[in-house]
């Protein structure tokens, strides 16, 4: 009977309209701030391999036509290694590498190239170079991806490692928030970790160890300075991702103390109705957080796609708009020049037409005062008188 009522309500939280954007999250002395939430919905879980495969024969109709250049062939290694084809990504982009070995992406695909191959030295030189070329990449977060290619080596070292470390330091995390604008800091780690975990889910299905570590220490960070909404879907995703069941029950455990000190804070909390359940369930039994969290991380999704839509057809818009008033400068401007060499004509005719009328009138009037002048006559002198006679 019970789970019947549970089940009921997750497919009542599944159906809820979540918003987008403008999440805000309370911290677990009860201060409400804005955060986006975490979740990884099943799109964001896989790779679309038919897509790929449309993008490869794109790209490869490009080197056939002779017009592809080296990120052509970069983004089909990229491809590649999204079709488990490591190996031939690494054929591709190291003769790539030779040739340009100041380019970020470059450097940050091969990196991730022999991660996938299980090289990880190699991995970890690359891709702290590329962060040395680009340290803003990825938003920022490939500092995060070192940590975890370090825990790996460290890992293969010492085998069980991570099973009792962290693959990031806590401590470290909030350090990071004691800055000036603790804001802008906590987000920043809280979208460092978000990007890394969803970027790397669907080349490491679950259960995945690296992941589940990862998304604890983010659980534990928004625990102690986010909010109460993040360290809760963080740790039920941790569950998901968890491979052995002492380690599980130790995420239980900590959902368990979060709700807790929730509790401690009952009359200050507005939490969406969808939390309010997901902590009911909680309390009841951890492991059902699950499918209550399927439903959720799917809404949000579809809703920050929508956003995302919004946006970029916002920004098609502009472009259109930018594309047309830069077509209707350049004929204003071409008219205008075409206007401006016809006054200019206009004047030239004029001025000239003025001086050929100045220089026929000239001639006009000179002739007609030579017609009216009479002609020059010779004047004749009298005849000598006659001497007298005596």
């Amino acid at each position: 009977m019970k789970s019947s009522i549970l089940i009921i309500l997750l497919l009542a939280l599944a159906n809820k309209v979540y918003p987008c954007g403008n999440e805000y999250g309370h911290t677990l002395d009860g201060k409400r701030i804005p955060t986006r939430y975490f979740f990884l919905s099943e799109r964001m879980l896989h790779f679309d391999t038919l897509e790929i495969q449309h993008k490869l024969t794109a790209l490869r109709a490009k080197v056939n036509s002779g017009s592809a250049t080296f990120k052509t062939r970069s983004d089909i290694a990229l491809n590649l290694m999204k079709l488990g084809q490591a190996d031939s990504s690494i054929k591709i982009l190291r003769p790539l590498l030779r040739e340009h070995p100041n380019e970020y992406t470059i450097n940050a695909n091969l990196g991730t190239a022999y991660e996938l191959a299980g090289q990880l030295d190699s991995a970890l030189k690359y891709i702290s170079e590329g962060y040395q070329i680009n340290p803003k990449s990825h938003r920022g977060s490939e500092w995060v991806h070192i940590k975890i290619l370090e825990a790996k080596l460290k890992e293969q070292q010492q085998s069980g490692w991570m099973a009792t470390n962290a693959i990031l330091d806590l401590r470290e995390l909030l350090n990071k928030v004691k800055a000036k604008n603790q804001h802008r800091a906590r987000r920043n780690v809280n979208q460092s970790i978000f990007y890394q975990v969803r970027t790397r889910a669907p080349f490491t299905p679950a259960p995945n160890k690296i992941l589940s570590n990862m998304l604890q220490t983010l659980g534990d960070f928004n625990a102690e300075s986010g909010t109460y909404e993040n360290a809760l879907l963080a740790y039920a995703f941790a569950i998901k991702f968890q491979p052995s069941s002492y380690l599980g029950r130790k995420i239980k455990e900590k959902i368990i103390t979060l709700n807790r000190r929730r509790d401690a804070h009952p009359d200050i909390w507005e939490l969406p109705d969808a939390f309010v359940r997901i902590i009911h369930i909680g309390k009841l039994n951890p492991d059902l957080l699950l499918m209550g969290l399927d439903g959720f991380a799917e809404q949000l999704d579809s809703m920050h796609l929508n956003e995302a839509f919004r946006q970029d057809s916002l920004n098609i818009l502009k472009n259109q708009l930018d594309s047309i008033q830069t077509q209707t400068n350049k004929i204003i401007k071409t008219k205008n020049g075409q206007l401006s060499r016809a006054i200019k004509a206009k004047y030239i005719f004029l001025v000239l037409g003025l001086f050929i009328g100045i220089l026929l009138t000239s001639s006009i009037f000179k002739r007609k005062r030579k017609k009216q002048t009479p002609p020059h006559r010779h004047k004749s002198h009298p005849p000598a008188p006659l001497p007298s006679s005596s």
